[in-house]
């Protein structure tokens, strides 16, 4: 069970101005939390919070989990009305926090060590020890932290580097040295696939090569310093079109894409959401978008069609919040009567076919997602 605490318990807390709209990110420090215009460097002090470090991306659209030190406790942000709950705390001096958003898993350092962490109680399980698998290059204290969706991996920057790490060993690969000692936290954009990292003491937004690892100035900073950055835009990175119908749950299900579509990671990840629990739900895919009224049989619209993709192998039942998780193999889209491999610029269409019982009708579909892939 969730532990619940006053929104204030032992931390001064109050919301200063209202929020403003369009793509920014979240910073958060000494002073609370501020939001971050990636386009002039200008920022808004949006909530006042003493004692909040680290900060990333949340469970759904516009939250922020983040910590307090002082009490270990792990916090969730409301970006909508700028509040915070207190979720319940989390051993071992936890430092760093990065979300997996498509498998909605927590990681986190403590010390030297690579944590997992529940969600909606903070309490924590040690992975392993982080350690550089490069024997030429010495691994200092990880500063940094965030959730690549676009890359699947997580990544971690210590004073001098930036580093995948594995998350069943805790194992650390090189990528490079970005050359910015300052560097407090580190934020993947999962639309565009940048890195986004803030200086602390010089209070200075930095833009980092994925690839290289190196940073460069992009803005000072009018505010700071921060020790967290995250996210305020949207989850779900792919187009959806189409129509849904309510299901017997009296919501619609919504098929969702994570990261922007990158066809050399091999694989993409999916998710549908708001389905009947225990019902058994069945993706497909198709590069050709549809628009078929319900047939006999089903309440839903079909929103692709013609050369199909069935997902047959992978067929799952959803999970007590009705949500299914898609491991998409872009070597093995399963079409007839051979497979496909996805190519660089191709536009795919992904929706669920899933048993419910509405009125007779005995199936519905979920509202589709749409991801050009690069």
């Amino acid at each position: 069970m969730r532990a619940r605490f006053p929104s204030c318990l032992l931390l001064a807390c109050l919301p200063l101005t209202a929020p403003s709209t369009g793509q920014v990110l979240v910073g958060v420090g000494s002073d609370g939390a501020f939001e971050i215009n990636t386009a002039n460097g200008d920022t808004n002090h949006v909530l006042n919070m003493v004692g909040i470090e680290g900060a990333t991306d949340g469970v759904e659209e516009n939250l922020v989990f983040a910590r307090t030190p002082l009490l270990d406790l792990l916090l969730l942000v409301n970006l909508d009305n700028w509040s915070f709950q207190a979720l319940g705390s989390m051993g071992g001096g936890v430092r760093e926090l990065a979300f997996d958003e498509a498998r909605r898993e927590l990681w986190g350092t403590s010390g030297s060590n690579l944590v997992q962490i529940n969600h909606d109680s903070g309490h924590t399980v040690v992975v392993g020890q982080l350690y550089s698998t490069n024997p030429w290059v010495t691994m200092g204290q990880i500063k940094g932290l965030d959730y690549d969706v676009n890359r699947d991996r997580l990544v971690g920057t210590d004073s001098l580097s930036l580093w995948a790490i594995e998350t069943s060993s805790g194992a650390c690969t090189w990528i490079g040295a970005h050359n910015s000692p300052g560097l407090e936290d580190l934020h993947c954009d999962p639309d565009t696939g940048n890195y986004f990292g803030v200086a602390g003491p010089t209070s200075q937004l930095l833009q980092l090569d994925p690839v290289t690892g190196l940073a460069t100035h992009k803005f000072w900073l009018y505010d700071g310093p921060f020790t967290g950055l995250a996210s305020r835009g949207t989850r779900d990175t792919g187009t959806a079109y189409c129509v849904s119908v309510v299901n017997s749950t009296g919501q619609s299900a919504e098929t969702l894409s994570f990261g922007s579509g990158t066809v050399s990671t091999g694989h993409a990840l999916l998710a549908t959401e708001g389905l009947p629990p225990g019902q058994p739900a069945l993706l497909i895919a198709s590069q050709a978008a549809a628009f078929l009224p319900p047939i006999n049989g089903t309440v839903g619209f079909q929103c692709v069609i013609g050369y199909l993709a069935v997902f047959r192998d992978s067929m799952s039942f959803a999970d007590g919040s009705g949500r299914v998780d898609h491991d998409v193999d872009l070597t093995n889209m399963p079409t007839r009567p051979t497979s496909t491999a996805v190519q660089t610029g191709e536009t795919w269409n992904f929706q669920v076919w899933y048993r419910d019982d509405m009125g007779g009708a005995t199936t519905n579909f979920s509202l589709p997602t749409r991801i050009t892939f690069q």
